[in-house]
């Protein structure tokens, strides 16, 4: 956390070619909220090396204001400002590149960096996701550019990969009191029960039997016959098949 304090004039430079993840946080998994970078000025430039080897995670290239790369996380409240230019692929105004697999959440944050890339993938949240990514109330007001392929306001490529049926990401927001649970990424048919379990013994679950769910689409509409949902014996049980 934060603590709404600000970090000032961030500068990092490297023509390193070994080095892959740059950011305030080169790699991060976790929780990242009230943070402010104001003025940085990141600029990464290396010589392009060509490979016949197949691309690891280690060799993956991830420029962020505040995290690199970022396997799995949650960001809130978060600003970043100045100047990010490199020659390298994924680039994101606040996380460079996010992991297969994971699930990423962008609320109440906002970009106003410049972003100028000799590359691909340039975003003013992130450059490049290949997992599940929720962006709330979220916005670039910086100038996003790649001489190559893909320069998005807010993301430059979302590429979703590696899922399958039995891979769930859960996240709660105890502010919006809203559960945010990915199970596919994809439409997928048949009936199916979401099952909420308690697991820090340190906190209070506040999921009791009786209470009861409404569920929603990722446009934040109530869908159809998912209002009032009840929750029983750890169980909420989905209505109808979907």
């Amino acid at each position: 956390d934060g603590n709404g304090y600000k970090i000032l004039n961030l500068k990092i430079e490297s023509t390193n070619t070994d080095k892959k993840k740059f950011g305030l946080f080169s790699r991060y998994s976790g929780i990242i909220e009230n943070l402010t970078i104001e003025n940085v000025d990141i600029d990464i430039t290396k010589e392009e090396t060509e490979s016949t080897e197949e691309i690891t995670e280690e060799d993956i290239d991830a420029v962020g204001g505040i995290v690199g790369y970022l396997e799995t996380g949650i960001l809130k409240n978060c600003k970043v400002t100045g100047e990010i230019n490199t020659s390298v692929d994924n680039v994101g105004g606040i996380v460079g590149h996010t992991k297969e697999r994971s699930l990423t959440v962008f609320r109440d944050c906002i970009n106003e960096a410049n972003i100028t890339i000799e590359g691909s993938n340039a975003g003013g949240l992130v450059g490049c996701s290949l997992g599940a990514i929720n962006v709330v109330n979220s916005q670039n007001k910086g100038q996003v550019s790649a001489t190559t392929y893909n320069a998005g306001g807010l993301i430059g490529c979302a590429e979703p990969k590696s899922y399958t049926p039995e891979f769930v990401q859960a996240g709660y927001d105890s502010t919006s009191k809203v559960i945010s649970v990915v199970v596919k990424n994809e439409i997928i048919s048949g009936k199916y029960n979401l099952r909420l379990e308690k697991v820090d013994e340190t906190k209070e679950a506040n999921l009791l039997n009786g209470a009861k769910f409404n569920i929603y689409d990722s446009s934040k509409n109530l869908i159809e016959e998912y209002e009032n949902v009840p929750f029983k014996d750890g169980v909420l049980e989905l209505p109808k098949t979907i």
